[in-house]
């Protein structure tokens, strides 16, 4: 109501009257003075006004819990951190009302799971929902060191980022890609396998600024983490090498620079199919220097999706 108020005329003068807050007033005075003296408004305006000033009333002040003694009130909004005789931090689940450290968090989401699965397997009963539920017991990391080859300033990134060893798997898989051989890297989630790759491919561009390499992802979202990675790494290499992402979104002005400075370019196989290849001539040096190709996501790629990615190779 208070909109459709906004310029309204007086009833008796005939003034023109315009709203400046709360109250009506003419143009004259708010040019002339630098106080200007409001006008009480009359009839549905008068009404509207009250309203409007009755709600600020009520909306500005906080809302306290009825009551609660004054310094509830003054502290209900932040309640204090609780600690444990050792002074460490206790948590609360939403669910059991536990105090938890944050160490034992991990437990409880398991234990959670478990109840979640046998709740569905009891409820399954002709097996129509689930086809199998195995637990598979957690085991200790198996480390292994850095590989000789890998460069200082390269292990020194890493372990800024507090990666100081690598898993078994990573170092495996890193000695193969090294060697020039055709690696399929196939672990769990969150197990690390992005480094079992971008440990040769980074190293070798180290040491060989004309290494070129092509990461292709099937979503440029993953595309995007990806870059994140290597651009923090890069950071810490003080911007040793470049690395692009080109898809349909990146400027025209920039995918020359990609051509020609692009140590490591993200793509996917879209992109490789209708903006790489047919313009081949474009890319010639990527392709000269095109060391390591890597394809992740790889079981995305079936069906049709995955024999048209067969053949673009």
């Amino acid at each position: 109501m208070g909109e459709s108020l906004a310029v309204r005329r007086q009833e008796d003068g005939g003034d023109k009257v315009e709203n400046a807050g709360n109250a009506w007033l003419k143009p004259s005075l708010y040019k002339d003075e630098e106080t200007p003296a409001p006008l009480e408004p009359k009839g549905a305006a008068r009404a509207a006004v009250e309203i409007r000033r009755s709600t600020e009333k009520r909306t500005s002040a906080p809302l306290k819990p009825k009551g609660a003694a004054p310094d509830e009130q003054q502290n209900h909004q932040s309640p204090p951190v609780r600690r444990n005789p050792n002074g460490e931090i206790v948590h609360k689940t939403a669910e059991e009302g536990i105090g938890l450290r944050p160490s034992l968090y991990k437990s409880a989401a398991i234990t959670r799971v478990r109840e979640v699965l046998e709740g569905l397997e009891a409820r399954d009963r002709e097996g129509e929902v689930l086809t199998a539920v195995r637990h598979f017991p957690a085991r200790e990391a198996e480390w292994a060191d850095f590989p000789e080859w890998v460069s200082e300033d390269l292990r020194a990134a890493y372990a800024a980022k507090g990666i100081r060893r690598l898993y078994s798997h990573q170092a495996l898989a890193a000695e193969e890609v090294h060697a020039g051989k055709n690696v399929v890297v196939v672990t769990p989630t969150a197990s690390g396998k992005t480094l079992c790759y971008n440990l040769a491919v980074l190293d070798a561009v180290l040491k060989n600024a004309d290494t070129r390499a092509l990461y292709l992802f099937p979503t440029k979202a993953l595309a995007q983490d990806q870059l994140a990675e290597l651009y923090d790494l890069n950071q810490r290499l003080e911007n040793r090498f470049g690395v692009f992402t080109y898809d349909g979104d990146t400027p025209g002005d920039a995918r020359k620079a990609i051509r020609e400075k692009g140590h490591i370019v993200l793509a996917n196989p879209d992109m490789l199919h209708t903006g790489i290849l047919p313009h081949h001539t474009r890319w010639t040096r990527l392709f000269e220097n095109l060391k390591y190709i890597v394809i992740d996501e790889l079981h995305t790629y079936r069906g049709v999706f995955g024999s048209h990615l067969c053949n673009v190779l």
